[in-house]
């Protein structure tokens, strides 16, 4: 069996300040583990028309900084905290991916405290997007357990790259943890 890729949403994490600029550029106090593309809501700021639900990271200039589609500040801003909403990658990066070695079949391992959807993809590239990848298998609105949920016998022999993406059905999204893995019967 491989070893196992974990995939976690990026707990909230503090904003040291935002920049006066169209779109606004934000920095966190640590790095914040967000992707173009992610859904993530903007609390406390002390610029309020940066605050919502719902933005999207339109880009991420480094680990400490992020700009969101639509917002703009008319001023710079202090303080405040970002919580990733959706986890469902428009874009991909090689660490989504994990390497199947010519394994049968893939599991995966859910601890969640909200209902969830789950998407597991195969690609023949890593370079790939999640929506240009070929869809394995899909479940929406799976309960949340108390313990962790095993999902296996999800056929990828095809594939010589696994990867999944999880989204919350309400909840706190930092609450939920993936563990990929690949094996043979």
């Amino acid at each position: 069996m491989n070893s196992w890729t974990t995939f976690s949403p990026a707990p909230a994490v503090t904003i040291i300040s935002n920049t006066l600029a169209s779109p606004s550029v934000f920095t966190t106090l640590q790095v914040h583990q967000l992707q173009v593309g992610d859904k993530v809501t903007i609390a406390g700021n002390s610029v309020a028309a940066c605050n919502g639900a719902g933005l999207v990271v339109a880009s991420i200039p480094t680990a400490w900084t992020f700009t969101c589609t639509g917002v703009d500040a008319a001023a710079a801003g202090t303080g405040g905290t970002v919580v990733r909403t959706a986890v469902i990658h428009t874009k991909s990066t090689s660490d989504l991916w994990m390497k199947n070695f010519e394994r049968s079949y893939c599991m995966i391992l859910l601890n969640t405290d909200n209902n969830y959807d789950y998407t597991v993809y195969g690609t023949d590239n890593p370079a790939d997007a999640f929506s240009a990848a070929t869809v394995l298998a899909t479940a929406a609105n799976q309960t949340a357990t108390s313990q962790p949920k095993l999902v296996s016998g999800i056929l990828c022999a095809n594939f010589p790259y696994i990867g999944v993406a999880i989204k919350n059905v309400g909840g706190d999204v930092s609450t939920v943890t993936a563990k990929l893995s690949c094996y043979d019967v």
